[in-house]
């Protein structure tokens, strides 16, 4: 891990209760992963290169490059990095008008500047008044909603559990549903329902996106968009390159150029 972009302002144990946001801008190697951690804070990590996935108890967010994902503060969640990852963590102390769930958020230009602008002050300190209105238009520009095809909530059952943990190790392996729903000892139609109860969304809506997922930790990792769209399952490239374009609104060529253009 590498780390940069740290304040060399420096701080005594008197500044502490005067913080509301703290910074780091940091690396990790492709198939580096963190084990499970909290933060006393909530935690902003925006992804400027590669991309990352969080896991929790509840589910997973993958994170590509130009997109953050928010943890609040108290969750337990591990990391895991593809591709020569590069990010930046801001730690927003709580209050009571920032309590949102975990999410993965899209960035806009706003936002990516303000996250960029905090990094190189290192710590907003309330009292300065710039800082206090860096903080209130920081946390302005949070989106409220998270995009569904990059959040993947687990189910709650342990035998629906069995079948998701199945689907997230083979994603491109099209499984019938009708064989996964006899691996759980049930009807296809109550797989249906009961995955719906449980997770908001069906298992085909589930497992395309648990493949948009794992495509792009391939594709963030450096492998190529044809060997990715076969090992995901879909039927060909350009259908692959397609559903992309559905989520993102342009081509995974174009997506990860633009990408590496942003530098460290």
């Amino acid at each position: 891990m590498y780390r940069h972009g740290v304040s060399r302002i420096r701080h005594s144990p008197e500044d502490e209760p005067f913080f509301v946001v703290r910074s780091l801008a940091a690396g990790m190697a492709n198939g580096a992963h963190t084990a499970p951690h909290r933060h006393a804070w909530h935690q902003l990590l925006h992804v400027r290169a590669g991309a990352l996935t969080v896991r929790t108890d509840r589910g997973t967010w993958l994170v590509p490059t130009r997109w953050a994902v928010w943890a609040q503060a108290g969750t337990d969640h591990a990391l895991a990095f593809h591709g020569d990852c590069r990010y930046t963590a801001l730690y927003l102390r709580p209050r009571r008008d920032l309590v949102a769930d975990s999410r993965v958020i899209a960035v806009g230009e706003l936002l990516a500047a303000l996250i960029a602008r905090t990094a190189a002050i290192g710590m907003l300190d309330r009292r300065q008044s710039a800082h206090r209105a860096i903080d209130q238009l920081l946390r302005s520009e949070l989106p409220d909603h998270s995009h569904p095809e990059l959040t993947l909530a687990l189910p709650s059952s342990p035998r629906l559990q069995s079948i998701a943990e199945r689907i997230l190790d083979a994603p491109g392996v099209l499984t019938d549903i009708d064989e996964l729903a006899a691996t759980a000892g049930i009807s296809s139609r109550t797989l249906e329902r009961l995955f719906v109860s449980e997770t908001g969304i069906s298992i085909g809506a589930w497992r395309r996106h648990a493949r948009l997922q794992f495509a792009l930790r391939r594709l963030a990792a450096g492998k190529s968009i044809a060997t990715t769209a076969e090992a995901a399952g879909y039927q060909s490239a350009s259908a692959f390159i397609a559903a992309f374009g559905a989520v993102f609104g342009t081509t995974p060529g174009k997506f990860f150029a633009a990408a590496a253009e942003i530098g460290p």
